[in-house]
């Protein structure tokens, strides 16, 4: 990449990276053509850095005319112009719920069922005593300790 000079820099120069996302300077005619059109905003090449890529120059003076071209003078990217997709006018727009009412009862539209009470929401017993799960034998383990006589604790050693 070539530097800057100090008299570019002063003399009030505008520099622009123009890149094309395939490798479209590589051919000769079709970079010539790319330059013609960037020639009438005012920019001359620099340095072409690949076949992707190029640097451009002009007097800052050449804003005054940007107002007239057709194309916008600092685009950064050469190739299929972006345009916006057409989106549909939304002239057949249908409501689903009426189609869906016609379909399935055959009445109009206006027609609407009454609405039913909301029900209430379950209390939530306290502790939650139905969510725990039963042990099995638990029965069977406190019939069989009082069954049992009380055996003598032993002393834990030292």
């Amino acid at each position: 990449m070539t530097a800057y000079t100090r008299n570019d820099l002063d003399e009030g120069w505008e520099f622009k990276f123009l890149r094309a996302s395939t490798n479209k300077f590589r051919d000769p005619v079709r970079l010539q053509e790319i330059l013609t059109e960037e020639v009438r905003a005012g920019w001359t090449l620099v340095e072409k850095f690949d076949d992707s890529r190029l640097r451009l120059k002009r007097p800052s003076s050449a804003r005054a005319g940007d107002a007239a071209l057709p194309f916008d003078p600092y685009q950064k990217r050469t190739g299929k112009p972006i345009t916006p997709k057409e989106r549909p006018r939304g002239e057949n727009v249908v409501d689903l719920m009426e189609a869906l009412r016609r379909s399935v009862g055959g009445a109009p539209a206006e027609t609407r069922a009454p609405k039913k009470a909301a029900k209430k929401p379950r209390k939530a017993s306290s502790g939650q005593k139905e969510m725990l799960m039963p042990i099995l034998g638990k029965k069977q383990a406190k019939e069989t300790a009082a069954k049992k006589p009380a055996a003598r604790q032993q002393r834990k050693s030292a």
